[in-house]
């Protein structure tokens, strides 16, 4: 803390970060995940940032709000747009990760080391439901050193 002479400080500052308020849920069963993302699936400017309003808010939140109404329809349960909207990037970053591990592995083992691995990834249960997002996961080919 700086005193001046005439005995005034400045006031001392905090550079501690603000913790996020966590949000109180019960995890996703497998049934309203699906859900989701065929909720999702139809509203592109929640998932691809190529679409002309990912960048507009406003239609966002509109698309959220659908989602919203559709999930609580199908399961009678109340939903928090926040909730759904991390569980749906959770989702889509499982999937990206889940992709690149079949590329890496494609690239480093052998025919049927491969393809046994490959099936073991795929096996995750919303792997399949997630492959509309492949049109904007550029997976190709990278440039190594």
């Amino acid at each position: 803390m700086y005193i001046y002479e005439d005995g005034t400080h400045l006031p001392a500052v905090s550079y501690k970060k603000v913790k996020k308020e966590t949000l109180e849920t019960s995890p996703m069963n497998t049934e309203e995940k699906y859900t989701l993302i065929d909720a999702v699936r139809f509203y592109p400017e929640l998932w691809d940032d190529r679409h002309l309003n990912f960048k507009d808010t406003t239609k966002r939140n509109q698309a959220w709000n659908f989602v919203v109404v559709e999930m609580q329809e199908s399961h009678g349960k109340d939903f928090k747009e926040e909730v759904l909207a991390r569980s749906f990037k959770n989702l889509k970053d499982t999937y990206r990760r889940k992709l690149k591990e079949i590329n890496d592995l494609n690239r480093k083992a052998t025919g049927s080391e491969a393809s046994e691995n490959v099936e073991k990834i795929k096996a995750w249960p919303c792997f399949d439901s997630l492959s509309f997002l492949d049109v904007i996961l550029d997976q190709g080919p990278r440039y190594e050193l």
